[in-house]
């Protein structure tokens, strides 16, 4: 938030307030290593390149202004910064691969976008301004606070955009067109079917309207290339090679995972009038709504044990050979955290969901 980091800035009168600052922010669920990075100059450039532009021009020690840039607003104490004068052998050759890599990478990347950008330019495509006021207040009502939401007037601007194509609220205007294109024109049921499946995975800029629509009008660009590119597709007919098949089965299952990992955790979220707190019991409240979270998980355990018949070929499992069957450095522990509404794996989190699915 841009008023939080300007207001947090005007405290940093004197840099040793820099460290309490930093210190003030680590707490259960923000931890040191997101808040602080040790990384190469090549790497940084690799993962961030705006952020790795702006801290080649400071000098050890130096605290910047606050920066914003795409995935959110900074403020950088350049603590330390260390220079290998003699490198091994085997470092030499792994940084000439990973330079290797790069190099190929920002080829192949620089080859796909200027792909992508002919085939955007050569479908003459037209975003339809009063279908997007449309599709702006209709997503809006879901992912806006509704202070948001009437403070920027989407209602209002959703009766004019109404109004201007004859339509009321009353009527059903799903079939509109939100993009005109050369081949084809897309409505606004095309980009709700696209949005559906990745809703979980896209982030809007919610500063204010302006910076809400352009990021809903960057998806809405989004949607044109996925089905483009999928068109292409289908027209050389690489839905029929095999390697499009694995990897479609496994995008599948992905997201049918995604999907029941959701609604099984949602069914046993505890409701405010689920939790009941004896007066006469020296439970703590944290600790009763513990309780009854894990019956209503074993409930739910088994419940799925019941539904889902799952048979396991010990026979064969017997057969696997585990190395280090004996080693006692083998055995894993996992810290849980039991306070909270909701007991949950301690950093790092044991199920990622696919922590890098883009």
């Amino acid at each position: 938030d841009e008023n939080e980091i300007k207001m947090i800035f005007k405290q940093l009168n004197d840099k040793s307030l820099f460290d309490s600052l930093y210190n003030s922010q680590i707490n259960d669920s923000v931890f040191t290593d997101q808040r602080e990075m040790k990384i190469s100059k090549f790497n940084l450039n690799k993962k961030n390149p705006a952020l790795a532009k702006i801290i080649d021009t400071m000098k050890v020690g130096e605290i910047t202004k606050p920066i914003n840039i795409e995935d959110g607003w900074y403020i950088i104490k350049y603590d330390n910064k260390i220079v290998s004068l003699i490198s091994t052998e085997s470092e030499n050759i792994r940084l000439s691969k990973e330079a290797k890599e790069a190099l190929t990478k920002y080829k192949m990347d620089s080859l796909s976008d200027s792909y992508v950008n002919k085939i955007l330019f050569e479908s003459n495509s037209t975003i339809k301004r009063d279908a997007f006021n449309i599709l702006r207040s209709y997503l809006g009502k879901f992912i806006l606070s509704k202070e948001k939401y009437n403070s920027w007037d989407l209602d209002g601007k959703l009766e004019t955009a109404l109004n201007n194509l004859g339509i009321s609220k009353n009527d059903k205007y799903s079939g509109i067109d939100l993009l005109e294109s050369a081949d084809k024109n897309y409505t606004l049921d095309d980009f709700l079917f696209w949005f559906q499946p990745r809703e979980l995975y896209i982030k809007f800029n919610k500063h204010d309207l302006e910076e809400f629509s352009k990021s809903l009008q960057n998806y809405v660009w989004q949607m044109l290339r996925d089905n483009l590119l999928a068109q292409i597709a289908k027209e050389k007919n690489y839905y029929e090679n095999d390697w499009v098949k694995q990897q479609s089965k496994w995008w599948k299952d992905k997201i049918v995972y995604s999907a029941l990992r959701n609604q099984y955790a949602n069914s046993i979220e505890l409701k405010q009038s689920e939790i009941v707190t004896p007066m006469t019991n020296d439970n703590t409240t944290a600790e009763t709504m513990s309780e009854e979270l894990t019956q209503k998980i074993l409930h739910k355990i088994l419940e799925l044990k019941q539904n889902v018949k799952i048979n396991i070929n010990k026979d064969l499992l017997n057969k696997i050979s585990v190395t280090s069957e004996e080693d006692k450095k083998a055995i894993n522990l996992y810290s849980i955290k039991k306070g909270g509404l909701i007991p949950r794996p301690a950093y790092p989190s044991i199920d990622s969901d696919w922590a890098a699915w883009q």
